[in-house]
């Protein structure tokens, strides 16, 4: 199974993607692109253990400069001033990596294996599911 990684020391983002609410993940690099077309477990961290709380289908990506970042702002569920209200770059423009979430549900949250069975990446992990 793969999974990405949800920082929700803030603000709950990963339980938002599970219900289906936040129908867009953004980062300032194009971190996740390797999972386009793939369900995906949405684990959240910043809170204790790392844990699954859903899991959603990661449907495209693409690189949207500040004003679409604005336009779509409330698909992202980003408040204004958050920490990661901040932009990367793509050849000197500044925006955001946009990956589009379908299909989400949620599950009883339980935390991420740590017995060696994951392959952990800066932005998602591969492991088995239980």
């Amino acid at each position: 199974m793969l999974g990405i990684f949800v920082n929700c020391a803030n603000y709950p983002y990963a339980a938002l993607i599970a219900a289906g609410i936040k129908t867009i993940e953004t980062r300032t690099r194009n971190t996740l692109k390797a999972l386009d077309g793939q369900r995906v477990a949405i684990i959240e961290t910043g809170r204790g253990p790392a844990k699954i709380v859903g899991y959603a289908t990661i449907s495209g990506y693409s690189f949207c400069n500040s004003y679409f970042y604005e336009m779509l702002r409330d698909e992202t569920k980003i408040p204004v001033g958050d920490k990661y209200d901040k932009f990367g770059s793509r050849d000197g423009i500044p925006g955001k990596w946009f990956y589009y979430l379908e299909n989400a549900e949620q599950c009883d949250s339980y935390e991420l294996p740590e017995d060696g069975t994951i392959r952990h990446g800066r932005s998602w992990c591969q492991f088995f599911a239980p």
